[in-house]
């Protein structure tokens, strides 16, 4: 089955790269200090830390096939999710996935309102309980509302039947109780990569946390500067 996502309502086609995958552990089982060992284990490399989800992206055994190596992470019981990373083109580096998403709820319009622009911002309502009964539903985790946007809502796939966040926010998209979503893909952001001590706090440039509200500028450069 070809691999997807939604962007402005429309299906657009994904290709995963085979080299790499973010690996989300039960840190119960798995510390940071056990990390090397870990990898070993399985002939890969740790490409990042633990953060502090248990999440860290690897190197995997290109000796390998791609198909067998994820089957055989997915039977460790230490082993949450692997999460898939997709390829950009153009020479770019490849774009990762998480256990997370965001979904836009939809607005439910006032009585006697019929058009959007006629409520202002403050008087929105949205549907809440859509949120709730399709997640309930699909086992999927509320983590919570990004803060000023109380359409926007982070989710989790941890606990989940879900593969991959990736699936989850189709499956969430297709129901058609929702506005919009976001797969939250991860792109690299380093370290450097402008010497403005302060790009960091420049959200208009980029904004991980209210997907949206930014330009994705330096996923531009990696095509162009």
């Amino acid at each position: 089955m070809e691999d997807y996502y939604y962007y402005h309502g429309k299906p657009i086609s994904l290709k995963v790269n085979e080299e790499y995958v973010n690996l989300l552990l039960d840190t119960a089982y798995v510390k940071s200090d056990a990390l090397p060992a870990f990898c070993k284990e399985y002939n890969i490399e740790a490409k990042t830390k633990l953060d502090k989800d248990g999440l860290f992206k690897v190197r995997l055994n290109q000796r390998t096939d791609y198909g067998q190596s994820i089957e055989k992470l997915r039977t460790d019981s230490r082993i949450k999710k692997v999460l898939p990373y997709f390829e950009r083109g153009n020479g770019a580096d490849p774009i990762g996935t998480s256990h997370y998403f965001y979904v836009q709820l939809k607005e439910i319009f006032p009585s006697g309102f019929e058009e959007a622009n006629a409520v202002s911002y403050s008087m929105k309502e949205f549907d809440l309980e859509a949120l709730h009964e399709v997640s309930e539903r699909l086992g999927v985790r509320i983590v919570k509302e990004i803060p000023y946007m109380p359409d926007w809502y982070m989710l989790s796939i941890e606990g989940s039947e879900f593969q991959t966040a990736v699936d989850a926010a189709n499956c969430f998209y297709e129901t058609g109780q929702f506005e919009e979503i976001d797969t939250a893909f991860m792109f690299n952001f380093r370290a450097g990569s402008v010497n403005d001590p302060y790009y960091y706090d420049q959200w208009g440039l980029n904004n991980p946390q209210n997907p949206g509200y930014d330009i994705n500028v330096e996923g531009a450069w990696a095509i162009t500067t």
